[in-house]
């Protein structure tokens, strides 16, 4: 979350990372009443869901900010902020999963977490904590 204060308080045109932060420090009734009301209804959970693998390159586009993400087979990451083309930002770190969890964690910055929704098997979104909307998310497109 510091990381993310930074790039903000430096870059505020910063859509992506604005959205991250907010999404990481949102408002408890905000949060609990979205929740409520954007609950999976029992056929929705039914639905079989695509399968992805995160490992390989990835890439997401908001506005003139952009997020390189590579994730390795050994669980490793790094994590480049581009504002404009040129470089604000890089995490690296390891990165947990368990089921559609995941924990990007750095031994400097912190951790960033969410859920996975997979797309397809050539894209996904991360959703921050509190957020259940696909387009709130940061959307994620596999990279050759």
């Amino acid at each position: 979350i510091r990381a993310l204060k930074v790039v903000t308080a430096n870059q505020p045109s910063d859509l992506v990372a604005k959205r991250m932060l907010e999404a990481l420090e949102p408002k408890a009734d905000t949060a609990t009443e979205a929740s409520e009301k954007d609950a999976p209804t029992a056929e929705e959970l039914a639905k079989p869901q695509p399968e992805i693998t995160l490992i390989g390159k990835w890439k997401a586009v908001s506005g003139q900010s952009t997020i390189e993400l590579a994730i390795a087979d050994d669980s490793t990451f790094t994590w480049g902020v581009l504002e404009g083309g040129k470089k604000m930002a890089e995490l690296a770190g390891d990165l947990a999963t368990n089921g559609d969890a995941v924990v990007f964690d750095t031994k400097e910055q912190g951790s960033l977490g969410g859920t996975v929704k997979a797309i397809s098997s050539e894209e996904w979104v991360m959703l921050p904590p509190g957020v259940t909307q696909e387009d709130s998310g940061i959307r994620f497109k596999r990279v050759p």
